[in-house]
């Protein structure tokens, strides 16, 4: 897997495509390859850029506490790195709190700004899950209560009713967790914690899609409505599906994300 310079940190991302950019940065537990069911639509016209952050699987983990701030920085670091002086970015959940930071400091590197499954800051709810969640991925003997409970915010009831299927997911999951290092999430949850955009939101000025998800449990359909009502002309959609979308909620995705990005800037 490729690496890019960010400073003084590497950072893995995985780039396929032509046409104009598209950067994605991720969620808190996603990996570069997570984004496979996305690409098929998103790729179709474009040279998507799916970075990683710091902290994550295979990239550098400097000791934490890590900021989004910070996380934005260095993803303006790699993108001079890559050359892309402007680009399309798309955050999603930790990434979309990346990406208003991206925006605020760094506005003239962003054509057009899709955050999704996202929110101003966690809620009371949201702060008590990640420290419940850290607790459980710090300790190994818990490491599969830790995902039991993880997914019960992710995913949609139907993942739920199939016959097995969380026992597989579950199963996946605790094969790779070694290959993060307990540091890097450490310093990402912190990053979580301490984000809220909430005085400073609206200076974000670029062309901006909010999309939230009907049944998301971990950032509700209040909180995309809450962070598009700030935000200078925003669009929001809202499609259905959980946080973690899967099937037909990641084809309605790819359509409304494409949608955006494809229409004139100078119409929005």
């Amino acid at each position: 897997m490729p690496h890019v310079k960010a400073g003084s940190l590497w950072l893995t991302y995985e780039e396929t495509g032509d046409g104009p950019a598209l950067v994605l940065l991720p969620g808190l537990g996603m990996r570069v390859d997570h984004w496979a069911p996305y690409l098929p639509v998103l790729r179709a016209r474009r040279r998507v850029i799916a970075l990683d952050v710091r902290g994550g699987a295979d990239s550098d983990s400097p000791p934490g506490p890590y900021t989004t701030r910070q996380m934005a920085a260095d993803t303006a670091q790699a993108l001079d790195e890559l050359g892309l002086e402007q680009a399309d970015v798309l955050g999603i959940s930790m990434g979309g709190f990346i990406a208003q930071w991206l925006a605020v400091d760094h506005p003239a590197r962003i054509r057009r700004l899709v955050l999704a499954l996202t929110a101003l800051k966690p809620g009371a709810r949201g702060r008590e899950r990640l420290q419940l969640e850290l607790r459980l991925r710090e300790d190994p003997a818990l490491h599969e209560l830790y995902f039991r409970e993880l997914f019960l915010w992710l995913f949609d009831d139907a993942t739920f009713e199939r016959n097995g299927a969380m026992d597989r997911l579950v199963e996946a999951a605790l094969e790779r967790i070694q290959e993060e290092q307990l540091v890097g999430v450490r310093g990402r949850v912190a990053a979580c914690l301490a984000h809220d955009a909430s005085a400073w939101a609206s200076q974000i000025r670029v062309p901006t899609l909010v999309v939230g998800a009907k049944s998301d449990l971990v950032y509700p359909p209040r909180d995309a409505q809450a962070l598009a009502s700030v935000i200078h002309g925003a669009q929001l959609e809202l499609i259905d599906g959980a946080h973690a979308l899967s099937g037909p909620a990641i084809r309605a995705f790819g359509e409304v994300v494409t949608r955006f990005l494809d229409a004139d800037v100078s119409g929005a």
